[in-house]
């Protein structure tokens, strides 16, 4: 069973990933953080408070964090998500309510005390693990694995030319932790647009108050991708990294360096892959697993048998 903190910003597929997570086996979701990327923090967190009461699971802790990039004002992904990030769907409001803690220290409190043990799924920008790296550095040696969706290797970006949104929203964050030397996969585009969850794998999740909140959310999603990008479903970003931290045998990674555009005029926030042996700017050995291909249809099969009621 693997111990994970999940990293938030909950918009649409954050939320699918946070289902999967709590239905999936092999994960203990042991706490959520929350991120300002799709939509501002305190909506990521009422939006994660709301996923979790469905899901019968309001005991997890919920810790809010931080409200803007490291450097950088927030731009937002309000036009793929809704205006409430959940496809402008009009949900009641939480019950529950964030615990005290900022995300930054609680992704450092519970890794200090359960050191190799609990691994992170950053499914959001990675503003909170930067955060807990540079208030307690010791943190780096705690951490069992992140796992991020994130980045493009060798595909076209999906926020500029060779950048991916979750990265591009605070590269320096990103950059910091992967410099960390914490055990790192890497779940990008090159993947995660392999894996498209279309109209009709909704209207098969039955008709339970879980599939029915799926095709709710999912339904703004779905219209975007198809106007906007003429595709015939949209992308399983965030369930696709839930799903590689269980089982990694998903998809197919090769080890590289990777670090991120930091100043390029039309290159910021993407993430630069060297596959070549032996080699590494900036002075770093530190390599990442980066996932390359992926087994679609076995993921998309545990994906709809996971979110289907009963």
């Amino acid at each position: 069973m693997n111990r994970i903190i999940l990293d938030v910003d909950t918009g649409i597929d954050d939320a699918l990933a946070i289902i999967l997570a709590l239905r999936l086996g092999g994960l203990k979701v042991e706490a959520v953080t929350t991120v300002a990327g799709n939509v501002e923090v305190e909506m990521a967190t009422a939006n994660t408070l709301r996923v979790l009461e469905l899901a019968g699971r309001p005991d997890i802790p919920v810790a809010q964090g931080a409200s803007k990039p490291l450097l950088r004002p927030l731009c937002t992904a309000r036009e793929v998500h809704g205006e409430g990030g959940l496809g402008n769907t009009r949900l009641p409001a939480p019950k529950g309510q964030p615990v005290a803690k900022r995300a930054w220290e609680l992704i450092a409190s519970r890794a200090l005390a359960t050191p190799g043990l609990v691994s992170l799924v950053a499914t959001g920008p990675q503003t909170n693990l930067a955060l807990a790296l540079l208030n307690e550095p010791k943190v780096a040696q705690a951490i069992k694995e992140i796992v991020f969706m994130g980045g493009a290797a060798f595909c076209p970006g999906n926020t500029g030319p060779r950048a991916e949104f979750n990265i591009a929203t605070d590269p320096e964050s990103a950059r910091i932790v992967l410099r960390s030397g914490i055990p790192i996969t890497m779940v990008g585009l090159d993947v995660t647009e392999k894996c498209l969850l279309t109209p009709g794998m909704v209207e098969g999740l039955g008709e339970g108050p879980l599939p029915r909140f799926v095709r709710a959310i999912t339904g703004h999603c779905l219209a975007f991708h198809r106007r906007e990008l003429g595709m015939e479903g949209m992308p399983l970003h965030d369930p696709l990294a839930v799903a590689v931290a269980a089982d990694a045998s998903l998809v197919e990674a090769r080890p590289a360096w990777v670090d991120v555009e930091t100043q390029g005029e039309l290159t910021l926030g993407e993430t630069v892959v060297d596959l070549r042996p032996g080699k590494g700017v900036a002075g770093t050995d530190a390599m990442v697993k980066v996932c390359l291909g992926v087994d679609s249809a076995r993921f998309l099969a545990q994906f709809t048998a996971a979110l289907k009621e009963g």
